[in-house]
């Protein structure tokens, strides 16, 4: 899937209907994004961040490879996760709770804990681009 395409958006429509919240429900919305800020209700979250001393950009491949790493692990011992950047949108928060120094940059972060797989919203097939649609091949005829 492609962050912010049409493909979001349809996500984001079966969720809200496995969730019975209707477009026009602003409450529920509104609980629905507070849970989100609350890592999901997660017993546990972490928080990946970056020395700010690092090259802009440079630490990218890095994040993306522990962050991606942490899940299939967690998996593997029966837990959940969730990554997410709804829980990093007030860093002045993390900080003060959390103790992360200003040195740091805060980037994302993983809900993990249990899942609860008869909740609606870990019901969802979330569909995937083919591999040939996203990628280009070449040398391999």
């Amino acid at each position: 899937m492609r962050s912010g395409g049409l493909e979001t958006v349809e996500l984001a429509k079966q969720l809200f209907q496995a969730l019975d919240i209707k477009r026009e429900d602003k409450d529920k919305h509104t609980q629905w994004m507070k849970k989100g800020l609350r890592f999901f209700n997660a017993p546990a979250a972490i928080i990946i961040c970056v020395d700010r001393i690092l090259a802009e950009g440079t630490p990218a491949f890095d994040i993306g490879t522990v962050t991606q790493t942490i899940c299939p692990t967690a998996l593997h011992y029966g837990l959940g996760t969730c990554i997410q950047d709804q829980g990093v949108m007030y860093p002045e928060i993390l900080r003060k709770f959390c103790n992360i120094p200003d040195t740091k940059q805060i980037i994302i972060a993983i809900a993990i804990g249990y899942p609860d797989w008869n909740f609606p919203a870990n019901q969802l097939e979330i569909p995937r681009e083919s591999v040939d649609k996203i990628t280009t091949w070449y040398g391999f005829d």
